[in-house]
């Protein structure tokens, strides 16, 4: 019915597990068990990269916790930057059937524009760059900074609500029940910034402790976290955790 109108079929990879169908268009969002993104272009199918693990933007992208609703699934800025869409495994010929790549929103969660922006940007701009540059001229610092220094302040402009969850500190512990204590560990995807924390419930500031390292603290201890940049301002929400 698709040939005889003279047009063309793009379908999700599913195709490829029954008889397929030659002269469709492949959109490879499996992987793990599936491959799609290797057998498609492999079989002589023009395909587009979709993959779930880092292009389902959908997903939240700070802690779950602190982040609007969504699948409680994280897909960070610097994992949708750090995907390679072009596997290893292809020919230069079967690369050349790699249409391109996408990212996918998907509405279940995002019912306003506003909430669509948030989780658009900036993780279109990371995946622009993901599919027109070079591997090799990739570089998560130069993007972080550019991001900060130059489209941050053009997408305010714009009036864009974009989301500076790259910010957040990361935090988690575990809770040793002999002693009676919690090990404390604060994390983040930048670089070149600093985590300061007040294991005391109080609002963190550059006159707080300085993150170097896990930390043991009591059980039951409000602990308040931030990243903070060279001049000292915070850059993202405070994170908060109670151990318990």
């Amino acid at each position: 019915m698709v040939k005889a109108q003279n047009k063309t079929m793009i379908g999700w990879d599913e195709i490829l597990s029954g008889q397929g169908a030659p002269g469709a268009t492949i959109m490879a969002w499996r992987r793990g068990t599936y491959t799609p993104q290797i057998t498609a272009p492999q079989n002589g199918y023009p395909t587009i990269m979709t993959s779930y693990k880092y292009m389902y933007i959908s997903q939240v992208q700070g802690p779950t916790f602190m982040e609007p609703e969504g699948p409680k699934v994280v897909l960070p800025l610097s994992k949708v930057y750090a995907h390679e869409p072009i596997p290893e495994e292809l020919t230069p010929e079967e690369v050349n059937r790699v249409l391109g790549n996408e990212a996918c929103l998907w509405g279940e969660f995002t019912s306003t524009q506003e909430h669509c922006e948030y989780m658009l940007y900036p993780r279109a701009l990371a995946s622009a760059e993901v599919s027109w540059s070079d591997p090799k001229v990739k570089d998560w610092k130069r993007f972080q900074t550019a991001l900060e220094d130059s489209h941050f302040k053009r997408l305010e402009r714009e009036q864009v609500n974009y989301a500076n969850s790259m910010f957040t500190v990361y935090a988690s512990y575990a809770l040793d029940q002999l002693k009676s204590e919690a090990h404390v560990y604060l994390n983040t995807e930048t670089v070149g910034y600093d985590i300061f924390y007040a294991p005391n419930g109080e609002d963190p500031s550059t006159a707080s402790v300085k993150y170097e390292g896990n930390f043991i603290a009591p059980p039951k201890t409000l602990v308040k976290a931030g990243l903070f940049n060279k001049e000292g301002r915070l850059l993202g929400s405070v994170t908060e955790i109670r151990l318990k």
